[in-house]
């Protein structure tokens, strides 16, 4: 029989989330994340946004479906942190998108309001906090 290639289009997707750091915890749990996060996205080819304020967690992953909607599971069982709640599950367009995986610091203020949107409301504030945000690869 001969073998059949198909070509089936990847489905991108975005996914944001918020959540709060975990007592005992300190805010050192982040560079462990960080840390693994920046391998292991690298290795599923997803990029995003991870910020801290010092309590509080927003991720933005970007990638193929599945992958995003697995990892988003494993990030809300983990014990680290606590109140997981997806803000915004939506598909990116087919336009090029950046797979490199970022992280950083934002003031405690810029993720106040974040957990009561939704949506494009949600994604559209996020990326407004992210020129104020102290980034690095």
């Amino acid at each position: 029989m001969p073998e059949r290639h198909r070509n089936v289009p990847t489905k991108l997707t975005q996914h944001l989330s918020i959540s709060q750091l975990r007592a005992p915890n300190t805010f050192h749990v982040f560079a462990d994340i960080c840390a693994h996060s920046r391998a292991a996205n690298a290795q599923r080819q997803m990029g995003g946004v991870l910020l801290f304020d010092g309590f509080r967690f927003c991720q933005l992953m970007t990638g193929e479906e599945s992958e995003v909607t697995l990892l988003a599971e494993r990030i809300r069982l983990d014990v680290r942190h606590e109140g997981y709640v997806t803000l915004a599950h939506e598909p990116l367009d087919s336009g090029p998108h950046s797979m490199n995986w970022l992280a950083g610091f934002c003031e405690a203020g810029d993720l106040n309001d974040l957990r009561q949107r939704r949506g494009q409301d949600a994604l559209a504030q996020f990326r407004k906090i992210l020129p104020r945000a102290d980034l690095f690869p």
